[in-house]
């Protein structure tokens, strides 16, 4: 039972994931520059997490080569 719980949360999450992201703001196309600049700035913890990651990463490659 508590496998089909995990699987139904794992299936729950992605598509909330892609929820939260209101169309209507990349509609504007006028203040896309200005959201651009300040998407990063909004971006859920979850993708600061994950760019933390890969800028690890970058520091890691050129410190192991």
């Amino acid at each position: 039972m508590s496998s089909s719980k995990l699987s139904r949360d794992q299936t729950s999450n992605p598509t909330s994931s892609t929820n939260p992201t209101p169309k209507g703001r990349i509609h504007r196309s006028s203040k896309q520059k200005v959201e651009n600049s300040n998407f990063e700035e909004n971006l859920p913890p979850e993708v600061s997490m994950a760019d933390n990651r890969t800028m690890a990463q970058l520091l890691q490659a050129p410190t192991e080569g």
